[in-house]
């Protein structure tokens, strides 16, 4: 589950960064223009991978140790 997130995160990566080029590429703006729609990509990058990667560093760390959850079972732990 934990690496699902993540390739989520990463996949969401790839489409911001394509999206941020192919509107780099049909736009007309000026170099004020242009470093404004980086930095709003970059903005929705961090919230949404940030979101996704936290996500999963809260499901990995509160998930049981392997061998708990083996005698939870009620099978020996080896």
């Amino acid at each position: 589950m934990v690496c699902g997130f993540i390739g989520a995160a990463l996949g969401l990566l790839g489409v911001h960064i394509y999206e941020i080029v192919e509107e780099l590429n049909h736009s007309t703006y000026g170099v004020i223009g242009r470093g404004e729609v980086v930095a709003d990509g970059l903005q929705s990058i961090a919230f949404e991978m940030g979101s996704l990667l936290g996500f999963a560093s809260i499901i990995y760390l509160l998930a049981p140790a392997p061998e708990l959850a083996v005698e939870l079972d009620g099978e020996p732990a080896s």
